[in-house]
């Protein structure tokens, strides 16, 4: 048995060594307008800047968020820190919506006469 294969099997005949690790969450999500289409306003303000807020900021562009959870060991308060971030987020958007992927919601088709 390989050195790697011993290692797996000693973990997975003791699942509390998953318990010892951190994890943090880092999930994206678009904002979009009631037609469907990406959001083009600049970053919330409510939300706080996306160059400092250590919880929601941007990606690639104004209109994709990302939620960035703390370390934890815990699984349930990992799910738990997300799932507030992403309420807070949400109180705070106004008319527009979350799309829950990074990929756009919308493309639109242009409309050709027959």
């Amino acid at each position: 048995m390989t050195n790697f294969a011993k290692r797996l099997d000693q973990v997975a005949k003791d699942e509390t060594v998953f318990r010892q690790f951190g994890r943090g969450v880092e999930r994206e999500s678009l904002r979009y307008t009631d037609d469907g289409r990406l959001a083009t306003t600049p970053h919330p303000k409510a939300l706080g800047s996306a160059f400092t807020n250590e919880y929601i900021t941007t990606d690639f562009s104004e209109s994709l968020l990302e939620f960035i959870t703390p370390v934890s060991r815990d699984v349930d308060t990992l799910i738990n820190q997300l799932s507030d971030i992403h309420h807070f987020t949400q109180t705070k958007l106004g008319d527009e919506k979350l799309w829950p992927l990074s990929m756009p919601c919308y493309v639109a088709q242009k409309m050709t006469s027959p």
